[in-house]
C-alpha cells in the first residue's frame, strides 16, 4: 500500500513548482492518508486494505494532474507557475549569452578594422535589439509548446479514449535515475538555438570588416563544407531533441535513453573532430585578415579558439559517456 502511496505523492510533486513541492508533499501524503483510514473505517476493525481500496482513494482524490492543479491550475497559462521560474532564468541565460556572442564578434571586428570601429559600434545596438528579440521569441514558444503538451492526456492518445487508473502510475524511479525537467528545458533549448543558428544563419557566424563605408561580412566557416557536415550534426541533433522530449514525458533516466545518449554524444564528438580537422572548414579570405601586428592572420586566432573549445567538449562527452556507462552497470 505504501508503494502505491508513494507513486501517487511522486507523480503529483513532479508536476509542482519545486520550491512548494516540500511543503505541498506534506499536505498530499497527509490528506491521502486520512483519505484511507476513513476508507478503514468504514469496515472492521480487523479489515486489511488491499490495493484496491486504495485504488478507489486515489480515484475519489484524482488523477496526480488534476490533483496538482487545485494547487496550481496551469491549464489557463501560456507559460504556468511550474515553469515560469525557469523561464525567467532561460531567457536571461539565452539572452546574455547571445548578447555576449555578439559583442566578441564586434569586439574583434573592431579590432581588425581599426580605423571604421566607430560605424561597427553604431550598428551594435540595432543587432542586439534583434538578438534580443529573436532569443525571447524562441525561448518563449519552446515553453510554451512544453506547458500545451505538459497536461498527461496530451501525450498520450490513449489516454483520450479512457480513464485515468492508479495501475497506471510509474514505479518511483531511484535518485540516481531520475531527471530535473530544468536541466532538460535548459538543454532542449540551447539545442534548439544551435540548430537554427547553424542551419539558418551561418551566415551571421562571421568577421564583420569595413572599408570606409563598405561593409563586408566574412563569414567565419567555409559554408559548402559546413552545409556538408551539417547534414550528419542534423541526425545526432534531430535524436537529441527526441530524447528531451522522451524524458520530458517520463522524466527519469532509462537503459534506452541513456544507449541512445552515449551513440549520440560519441557519434556528434565524431563529426566535429572530422570537421575541425579539415583546414577547408575555415573560409579561405579570412587568411587576408591580419590583427594589428600585421604579422598574426586572425585564422590562427580562430584555430586556437576552436581547439580550445574541442578540447572541453572531448573532456564533457568523456566524463558523459563514463557517467552512463556506470549507471547503466551499477544495480
Amino acid at each position: 500500500m505504501n508503494n502505491w502511496i508513494d507513486r501517487y505523492v511522486y507523480a503529483v510533486c513532479e508536476k509542482l513548482p519545486k520550491k512548494h513541492r516540500e511543503s505541498i508533499e506534506k499536505e498530499i501524503r497527509s490528506s491521502v492518508s486520512y483519505a484511507i483510514n476513513n476508507k478503514r473505517l468504514q469496515n472492521e476493525d480487523s479489515y486489511i486494505m488491499s490495493d484496491d481500496d486504495v485504488f478507489e482513494v486515489f480515484l475519489e482524490l484524482g488523477s496526480p494532474t488534476k490533483m496538482a492543479e487545485k494547487y496550481y491550475p496551469n491549464y489557463k497559462y501560456l507559460i504556468g507557475p511550474d515553469l515560469f521560474e525557469l523561464y525567467i532564468l532561460l531567457l536571461f541565460v539565452v539572452t546574455f549569452s547571445v548578447c555576449f556572442a555578439i559583442g566578441i564578434t564586434t569586439l574583434v571586428s573592431v579590432i581588425c578594422a581599426q580605423d571604421a570601429f566607430h560605424t561597427l559600434i553604431v550598428k551594435l545596438p540595432m543587432q542586439l535589439i534583434s538578438a534580443i528579440l529573436i532569443s525571447i521569441g524562441s525561448v518563449t514558444l519552446i515553453f510554451a509548446l512544453i506547458q500545451y503538451f505538459n497536461h498527461e492526456n496530451r501525450f498520450n492518445i490513449k489516454a483520450i479514449k479512457m480513464k485515468w487508473h492508479p495501475k497506471d502510475m510509474r514505479v518511483v524511479p531511484p535518485i540516481k535515475n531520475r531527471l530535473r525537467r530544468r536541466e532538460t528545458i535548459i538543454a532542449l533549448c540551447f539545442t534548439t538555438l544551435v540548430i537554427i543558428i547553424f542551419n539558418l544563419f551561418p551566415r551571421r557566424i562571421a568577421i564583420y570588416t569595413f572599408s570606409g563605408d563598405i561593409s563586408t561580412i566574412m563569414p567565419i566557416f567555409d559554408l559548402g563544407v559546413l552545409k556538408y557536415y551539417m547534414k550528419y550534426v542534423n541526425i545526432f541533433w534531430f535524436v537529441q531533441i527526441l530524447v528531451y522530449v522522451y524524458h520530458l514525458k517520463t522524466r527519469q533516466w532509462t537503459i534506452f535513453s541513456r544507449v541512445v545518449t552515449i551513440i549520440i554524444s560519441l557519434g556528434t564528438l565524431w563529426v566535429i573532430l572530422k570537421m575541425v580537422s579539415n583546414p577547408a572548414i575555415l573560409n579561405s579570405s579570412l587568411n587576408n585578415v591580419l590583427l594589428p601586428s600585421n604579422s598574426f592572420p586572425i585564422t590562427n586566432f580562430i584555430s586556437m579558439f576552436i581547439k580550445g573549445f574541442l578540447a572541453i567538449v572531448m573532456v564533457s562527452t568523456t566524463y558523459e559517456v563514463v557517467r552512463h556507462f556506470y549507471y547503466m552497470i551499477k544495480k
